[in-house]
């Protein structure tokens, strides 16, 4: 058994907010890079805090074959799931500092959340979609997410036959 990681070139953003993975692996994990833009409308400078940022993604949802819904989450929860199983360090998504964004400017916010609570026999589906949704209005005072673009990875498990024969049968 090994692992092979697939970087997926489609990308999710407002405009596209979902994507169809590649279903011929074993899906251990996929990892989600955030890049955020944050337009501070506020007349003072502002520190976003990232459980808002976090409360802005309202729903990472992964569904097969359009009826089998896998994951159905926000975005602080993923984060609190990756704290408690160690994917962050001690809850380093939650307690990340973000960068100070000047009075009526725009900054970036970039993490890492991951979704990893079981595997996916994605061979057996026919089709994997990852869908991201964002609030368009402001999560906390003046404070905005303008733009978003999420870079999808998946950890791919690669077996021998015989291998998944013996985890999940000879059917």
């Amino acid at each position: 058994m090994r692992t092979k990681l697939n970087t997926i070139s489609k990308l999710i953003n407002f405009a596209n907010p979902s994507i169809y993975i590649p279903s011929n692996a074993l899906l251990d994990a996929i990892a989600l890079k955030f890049t955020l833009s944050v337009n501070n409308t506020n007349a003072s400078k502002a520190t976003p805090v990232m459980k808002d940022v976090l409360s802005a993604i309202t729903e990472i949802k992964l569904t097969t074959d359009a009826t089998n819904v896998h994951y159905a989450v926000n975005g602080l929860d993923v984060a609190r799931l990756n704290a408690f199983d160690s994917h962050s360090g001690d809850g380093a998504v939650l307690n990340k500092v973000c960068a100070e964004i000047a009075a009526d400017a725009e900054g970036t916010i970039q993490f890492t959340l991951f979704l990893d609570q079981g595997d996916i026999l994605a061979a057996q589906y026919d089709s994997i979609e990852l869908k991201v949704l964002f609030k368009q209005v402001a999560f906390a005072t003046g404070l905005t997410i303008t733009n978003a673009v999420v870079n999808v990875t998946t950890v791919e498990v690669i077996l021998t036959e015989a291998e998944l024969q013996n985890m999940y049968g000879k059917n």
